[in-house]
């Protein structure tokens, strides 16, 4: 059995060209998708639609754009943070609400059209340390109530747009002093607190029906008191399949990072899959990845991400031209 089903991997924009045959291969081996970091608008556009052409499947085409289309791709606009725009809504009264679902339209609409069709947003953290190096600006805002109420129109206009959003980074990254880029930060609040601040957001994501969510490399002795980064517990995703009752794809966030280094790749990967996650995020080496899964000790099947790509019908002849939010 091969596990690239449970893989996206790494797709620089900017070389899809010179790279094609590597990233084609990949498909060929059956990735669930890929991670779209820079490029050219019309390049990324023509090459992922082969990519596309040549998968027996729909791939997950994802990319952080937090930002909009602008925030990854040379001709793709490029919209305030979210800090900011949750300050719009807040300035235009009655009016919020449609021009934030107008933003967002705009997000859908750019991406569909450069083949993109997850974008791995909203952050759903709450920016609740003023000294937390990571979120800051990305959040919604400081407080619960309005992270919940930007995210959910983020998520109900991105799915009903055709996108696939993704809730991150659970249980919440808003109150941590280090940057699980470079190492793993540990979140040490009881259960009590942690509902009713950090968990608040994702479980009005679920509610609002959020299709994908992102399992952050902090480690959280409430949850899981054995310390391991969440995004490969299983008492995690027990919480969050249970408690929440959040029923859609799982997925670490990037196997890159110096928060889960000290794990390794390889480890990382097994951990994850037999925790329950159904998607492993940017491994640095695919390959070798899979191989060690392959003689791993598993007990997980690939069947909800073959689900899950199924559902992700995208046609290329209902995909808008996105240059009509020029006005935007």
């Amino acid at each position: 059995m091969e596990f690239y089903g449970h893989m996206i991997a790494r797709l620089d924009g900017g070389g899809i060209e010179k790279d094609f045959d590597r990233y084609s291969g990949f498909v060929q081996k059956g990735i669930a998708g890929f991670i779209v970091f820079g490029g050219e608008l019309g390049i990324l556009r023509k090459y992922i639609g082969k990519l596309q052409d040549s998968s027996p499947q729909p791939l997950i085409i994802a990319s952080d754009l937090e930002q909009g289309l602008g925030q990854q791709v040379k001709g793709g606009t490029i919209f305030p943070p979210a800090m900011a725009l949750s300050s719009a809504y807040k300035s235009c009264g009655s009016d919020g609400g449609e021009i934030m679902r107008r933003v967002f339209g705009a997000y859908a609409e750019e991406s569909l059209y450069a083949g993109i069709n997850t974008i791995l947003a909203p952050v759903v953290d709450i920016n609740t340390n003023p000294h937390n190096p990571v979120i800051s600006v990305r959040s919604f805002g400081e407080d619960g109530e309005t992270v919940s109420l930007m995210s959910g129109i983020m998520i109900e206009t991105l799915q009903s747009n055709g996108i696939v959003a993704c809730a991150k980074h659970f249980p919440g990254h808003g109150d941590t002093s280090i940057d699980s880029h470079i190492s793993l930060p540990v979140l040490n609040k009881g259960m009590g607190e942690l509902e009713e601040v950090e968990l608040l957001p994702f479980k009005k994501a679920v509610a609002g029906g959020v299709r994908s969510m992102m399992l952050a490399h902090i480690s959280v002795p409430s949850i899981d008191k054995t310390g391991v980064p969440l995004s490969i517990s299983g008492k995690a995703v027990e919480y969050i399949r249970n408690r929440l009752g959040f029923n859609g794809m799982l997925m670490t966030d990037a196997l890159n990072m110096g928060g889960i280094l000290s794990t390794g790749q390889n480890r990382a990967g097994e951990m994850a899959l037999n925790a329950g996650v159904d998607i492993l995020l940017h491994p640095a080496d695919p390959d070798e990845l899979n191989d060690h899964l392959k003689g791993g000790n598993r007990s997980y099947n690939i069947g909800d991400v073959e689900d899950f790509r199924r559902g992700l019908m995208v046609r290329a002849d209902k995909i808008p031209d996105f240059r009509s939010n020029a006005s935007l």
